[in-house]
């Protein structure tokens, strides 16, 4: 069996250290790459509003970017006015929620006692002896407030300076490659814009999309702050394959909280896969999906990663920022296995024999076309052909 050459040893051996330093880099500098990049998702985004406004609307470059950031910032500054007043009116039933969380622990401890005979004083131990020991105002906790107020200072303010600095920004990829590459350094440029932009667009109207429905839903099984779980669980979407299970589980515990039937429990859930189905085969495939083209493995492991390095923000970015690799790897030479890799392109099988055959074919062909080319070259080192010399016939 042939082996790997040293060179693609050397080669396979310099990609993993590389990205185990860029993983290490990103993990240490977290706090300052997250809204770095979430500010370049927003400019990207932005910038045909930018466009519009200097080029149809005549505004100096300085004004349309500042009008632009402005007023996007003001929108979401608004969405999150709406979710805190939602969330005082929350607030505001505390201790009805309370009276009802009561009754509602009570009926659980009674059935684990009857299922497991274990008495009240025995598991009110044991829900003091988990509480006490939990802090609930640890570093942790106010290290991800602080986290989230900067974050909230920074991503405008790097918008607005990406926006501004853009061309700045350009000439400098441009200077960086030899000016042979500065053709597909455009192209990956305008397909890295049209992927992130298509892909936030799509994420806009899939948050729509769901916080209605589930909205809808919540209101049809009498469930309380329809409204704001509706949005709740649409924001929380945004977080691949877990920001649902997040959302589910606030509603249950909402629905338990506010009601003293256990039934409704069963309906959220019901909201939840009714709305989830849609959501996956409908919404993803036609509005999301198509723009990114990543697949679930790479996804999930996205996911975790981003989470372990930025949190909440990482988890939320892992998406787009592998959809922009993928853009990368797939017009880079060499790189192109590593974007089929991320790629949602699905064989319908892989056969070791019929691999094999057609590198034994490859393999034939090449030996017979080294072959020909030596006959090639022995016959035009014999120009006689074969042919006897005057002397031998004498």
């Amino acid at each position: 069996m042939e082996k790997l050459t040293l060179p693609n040893v050397y080669k396979v051996s310099a990609a993993f250290f590389i990205t185990a330093c860029i993983l290490l880099i990103a993990y240490l500098a977290s706090d300052i790459f997250a809204p770095l990049i979430m500010a370049l998702l927003i400019a990207i985004l932005l910038r045909p509003i930018v466009r519009f406004l200097s080029e149809k609307l005549k505004f100096p470059p300085i004004l349309a970017v500042s009008v632009t950031v402005v007023l996007a910032f003001l929108v979401l500054i608004g969405l999150l006015s709406f979710l805190a007043y939602q969330l005082t009116t929350f607030m505001d039933d505390v201790p009805r929620i309370k009276e009802h969380l009561t009754r509602h622990y009570h009926s659980l401890q009674q059935w684990i006692e009857v299922q497991f005979g274990i008495s009240d004083w025995e598991q009110n131990q044991y829900v003091e002896q988990s509480v006490s020991g939990a802090d609930i105002f640890s570093l942790s906790s106010i290290s991800s407030l602080t986290n989230s107020l900067m974050y909230m200072v920074l991503i405008p303010i790097y918008t607005f300076l990406i926006l501004i600095y853009r061309s700045l920004l350009l000439n400098f990829i441009i200077k960086l490659v030899p000016g042979k590459n500065v053709m597909n350094i455009e192209a990956i440029l305008k397909n890295l814009k049209s992927v992130v932009r298509s892909y936030i667009v799509g994420l806009l109207i899939q948050v729509a999309c769901i916080s209605v429905m589930t909205g809808t839903g919540y209101f049809f099984i009498g469930m309380k702050y329809y409204i704001f779980l509706g949005i709740l669980t649409g924001l929380l979407n945004l977080i691949p394959y877990i920001g649902i299970i997040i959302a589910g589980v606030i509603s249950c515990m909402v629905a338990l909280t506010t009601s003293e039937e256990l039934s409704i429990v069963f309906w959220v859930i019901g909201v939840n896969v009714v709305v989830q189905f849609i959501d996956n085969n409908f919404l993803v495939p036609k509005i999301v999906g198509s723009k990114v083209s990543i697949n679930a493995l790479a996804s999930m492991i996205g996911v975790i990663v981003g989470g372990t390095i930025a949190g909440i923000p990482g988890m939320f970015l892992a998406i787009p920022v592998l959809a922009m690799l993928k853009v990368v790897f797939e017009a880079t030479k060499g790189l192109e296995p590593y974007g089929y890799l991320i790629g949602d392109e699905m064989p319908h099988t892989f056969n070791w024999t019929k691999i094999r055959l057609m590198y034994t074919r490859k393999m034939r062909q090449a030996a017979e076309t080294k072959k020909e080319q030596q006959e090639k070259m022995t016959g035009e080192e014999d120009p006689s052909g074969g042919v006897d010399s005057p002397d031998q016939n004498n």
